[in-house]
């Protein structure tokens, strides 16, 4: 009988799904077959009916209007199209060491091929900015036109206090765009007055992968990432201007926007807040399970403290086995977890995780409290 599989990878990629999750995409598949925007059936009308609902939901989960909501492939999609659309030639962006490549790498390459000016911030010794730092920093000179955030980090769970932050760059007139990937559907964003989101659709809002979106407030334009065929019945060579189709190209991943949308539903039923106190309690009891080893100095716990803001993310070390090798022993044992860096390049110079990264646990709402049992008197014997 093969062993089921514990999923406590949900960082990467929430799974199982609802069950709502893969009707919907299967209604699409075998019952609507029709993009929007793309012909006048009633089938066409559905299509078009339930994407815009899903705008909605993704509006008001960021308080912006949901024309500004542009849906596309995921976060990183999401993150090069703001980017590369807004900096030009001779901006300075400031950015915090919490980043993750869908971040760090558009900027290190506008950086090399446009002469944009990157400056990787360091944080406190848990990487989160204060005001006054960043205040002090602007009055020797060099202000940024963009502050790019990680609302939380993907390898410790840290969550940036950002309310203070973009009130201070809105208080500047400095740009803000917040890469929230492992913050939406867990942490309330409609209050945070940014001026762009990065939103994936397969984390946190327990959609599949392939979708994500761009949510913009009114008054910023960005240069086209991606030119083509938008469904419209204007015979143009040109793109739209009006947002969104200005930055939607090409035929969307329609199954898997509805399945995003039966994905939002489900959370928004449970209640985002409860999901996050259950799955943060998984974590802190594996971290109660642990500590011995820690206080021995057979491992490392990387993470932000209990009662502190932060998402259900735990990085571990251990002092005899590598990340990897520990990864494959807990695979092989049924518990699908995550070793090396995470995609977030800046962060382990910190951590002093250079070498071979972390071991990553991140629960969702699936998870129990017997299975983090188990995991932890594994991870005790291998020590």
């Amino acid at each position: 009988m093969t062993r089921p599989i514990v999923h406590l990878d949900n960082a990467a990629t929430s799974w199982p799904k609802p069950d709502t999750v893969p009707a919907a995409i299967q209604d699409w598949l075998q019952t609507l077959g029709v993009d929007p925007h793309r012909g006048g059936s009633d089938r066409h009308r559905i299509v078009s009916q339930r994407i815009e609902a899903l705008r909605s939901r993704l509006g008001q989960l960021v308080g912006m209007p949901s024309h500004q909501v542009i849906l596309g492939s995921g976060a990183t999609a999401a993150c090069n199209l703001f980017l590369k659309g807004f900096l030009k030639s001779g901006m300075r962006v400031w950015t915090s060491d919490l980043e993750h490549n869908a971040v760090a790498r558009p900027l290190m390459g506008l950086a090399r091929r446009e002469g944009i000016a990157v400056d990787v911030i360091p944080g406190e010794a848990d990487g989160i900015w204060k005001v006054e730092n960043l205040e002090a920093r602007r009055a020797q000179g060099h202000p940024p036109d963009l502050l790019a955030i990680n609302h939380a980090s993907n390898v410790t769970g840290q969550v940036q206090d950002l309310a203070p932050l973009l009130g201070w760059a809105r208080s500047h007139g400095i740009t803000t765009f917040v890469d929230a990937a492992q913050s939406a559907g867990r942490l309330d964003l409609s209050q945070l007055d940014a001026d762009a989101f990065a939103i994936p659709g397969h984390k946190g809002l327990m959609g599949p992968p392939g979708v994500g979106a761009l949510c913009l407030r009114e008054d910023l334009p960005l240069r086209p990432l991606i030119e083509g065929g938008t469904g419209s019945t204007r015979a143009s060579d040109s793109m739209p201007e009006e947002l969104p189709q200005a930055h939607e190209a090409g035929t969307p991943n329609s199954p898997g926007l509805l399945g995003w949308l039966a994905g939002i539903e489900w959370v928004l039923d449970k209640g985002p807040e409860k999901l996050l106190r259950c799955e943060l309690d998984l974590l802190d009891r594996l971290r109660s399970e642990l500590q011995p080893l820690e206080n021995a100095g057979r491992m490392r716990i990387l993470a932000a403290a209990i009662g502190e803001p932060r998402v259900p993310v735990l990085s571990l070390t251990m002092t005899h086995l590598d990340p990897a090798e520990l990864s494959l022993i807990l695979d092989q044992e049924g518990f699908a977890t995550r070793s090396g860096y995470h995609c977030a390049p800046w962060i382990h110079e910190r951590l002093g995780t250079l070498e071979g990264g972390t071991l990553r646990v991140s629960p969702g709402p699936f998870n129990n409290e017997e299975e983090i049992v188990r995991l932890a008197a594994l991870l005790q014997s291998l020590a």
